[in-house]
This record gives structure tokens, sequence and C-alpha cells, in this order.
């Protein structure tokens, strides 16, 4: 298992995103992993961010996925 700080979430959100999705196994590490690139990668592309947690399969994950985006943008507008 490659360690997600190898790509910074900065530099790649997509690289970041896909290392979080098939690097981590599924639980909460992954869960609090793609929601912190989900962090980072709505501050860099807010629209792109937003569509991502919109694909996530698991409603409770997608919830607090998009009330992060949100809570992104409120912060940073």
């Amino acid at each position: 298992m490659r360690p997600a700080h190898r790509v910074p979430v900065t530099a790649d959100p997509l690289a970041a995103a896909r290392l979080a999705v098939t690097d981590i196994f599924p639980g909460r590490a992954r869960d609090e992993a793609m929601i912190s690139v989900l962090h980072q990668w709505t501050l860099r592309d807010p629209e792109t961010a937003k569509a991502w947690a919109d694909s996530f399969r698991d409603d409770r994950l997608k919830t607090r996925a998009l009330a992060e985006t949100q809570g992104v943008q409120d912060r940073h507008l």
C-alpha cells in the first residue's frame, strides 16, 4: 500500500482521490482520507470536488462530503 501523502492533494487532487479510494481499505481511515482530499480539492476546484462527492455510493459519506464542500465554500467566499 502506497502512503497517500506521496501525492500532495494541492498538486494533484485527482491522483490523491484515486489513492484514497484504491489504496486504503474501506472503513474509517479511508473515509477520513477522502474527506481530507475533498476539503483541499474544494479549495482548489469546488465544482469538480462536489461532483466527486456526489459520486460516493455510501449515503452517509456522501451526505458528510457534500456538507464539507458546502462548508468550505461558505467559509472561503
